[in-house]
């Protein structure tokens, strides 16, 4: 296996924190502590990078976190300033522009993520918090669904499963948490379990749902699988009829030495198990499995990715050999795996 940087873009003049794909892969937007968010048009024929939108102004303090709508239509922002912006376009063609700005969280804003229609949209932040936003299509507007309580430090990182049938948050507490809509006005907190000795900085899910990732403080990746509650003797599972799922730990990766932190991970589309990871030691690494979670061996770790830590790795939707990161040292990077 091998790995070639295709591109390197050093447009951003701090640490940039985030960088995502819309999920037709034609975009890809950064944003970071300048607070300033970019969005360049990814050309799928040279795997090239070229200037769509730079957007400004819109708020006080540090873009932390960055997702795009299932219909590429939207684009949010959340913000250490305490507040998240949704940007909107009418077409795919065509520029976005700021739709409004939703406010509750009452310190910074960490993560956000849209669920699989687009309907729901989840924040989390240092105020120990969830909080699941309903849009309304007619009105153009966000209100709020639930709050959710259950961590007691910062909540660093919120996502909604594939299928869109629950959330999992991470936080400060060293904690992962499975939220479910009950009675469809409120999110239940079903399962906490603390598998890391440390922060818990990001989950993803693998595209169908079956496994979800987590990478820690404690310099480790964890994957688990998506199991309903059957009763079994397993102890990652509940025998309580009333919690209807959990996730079973089938994966740990080795400590560096010296060990430290993982901040960010993404499972790629293909059809076999491949993860990539960051975080401080700078080194882009590559995870691979041809059948399953248990069997996954780190296969690639390229050295010096970048010149700081790496706080975020994403695969591109379509394209299982093409990912993006980005870092400490202003840039946002393109690479191409050889499987």
């Amino acid at each position: 296996m091998k790995v070639e940087c295709l591109v390197t873009k050093k447009s951003h003049s701090d640490i940039v924190w985030d960088v995502k794909w819309s999920p037709d892969g034609q975009l890809l937007a950064s944003a970071g502590k300048d607070k300033v968010l970019r969005i360049w048009r990814y050309d799928t024929k040279s795997n090239s990078l070229s200037d769509f939108q730079v957007v400004t102004d819109m708020h006080q303090r540090s873009i932390r976190s960055i997702a795009f709508s299932p219909d590429n239509l939207m684009l949010a922002c959340a913000s250490f300033d305490g507040s998240v912006s949704i940007l909107q376009r009418s077409n795919k063609s065509s520029l976005f522009h700021l739709l409004t700005k939703i406010k509750g969280h009452t310190s910074e804003v960490k993560y956000v993520a849209f669920n699989n229609d687009g309907t729901l949209l989840a924040t989390c932040g240092r105020d120990k918090t969830v909080w699941v936003w309903e849009y309304d299509e007619d009105i153009q507007e966000f209100s709020t669904l639930a709050v959710c309580n259950g961590h007691n430090q910062d909540v660093k990182c919120v996502q909604f499963s594939p299928s869109g049938s629950h959330l999992v948050s991470t936080s400060y507490d060293n904690s992962i948490i499975t939220w479910c809509s009950m009675n469809m006005d409120d999110y239940e907190r079903v399962n906490q379990f603390r598998h890391h000795d440390n922060i818990v900085w990001q989950v993803d899910f693998e595209k169908n749902g079956e496994y979800m990732g987590s990478v820690s403080q404690d310099g480790t990746l964890k994957v688990y699988k998506f199991i309903l509650n059957q009763g079994s003797e397993s102890k990652d599972m509940f025998h309580d009829d009333s919690i209807p799922f959990t996730y079973g730990e089938v994966f740990t990766s080795q400590k560096d030495s010296p060990s430290l932190p993982i901040y960010s991970l993404s499972f790629s589309p293909s059809k076999e198990l491949l993860i990539a990871t960051g975080g401080a030691t700078s080194n882009l690494d590559i995870y691979y499995s041809k059948t399953n979670a248990k069997s996954l061996t780190k296969e690639l770790s390229f050295a010096n990715a970048h010149d700081g830590d790496i706080n975020r790795v994403a695969f591109h939707p379509s394209d299982a050999c093409v990912l993006a990161t980005c870092s400490d040292d202003e840039t946002v990077k393109l690479w191409k795996l050889s499987l």
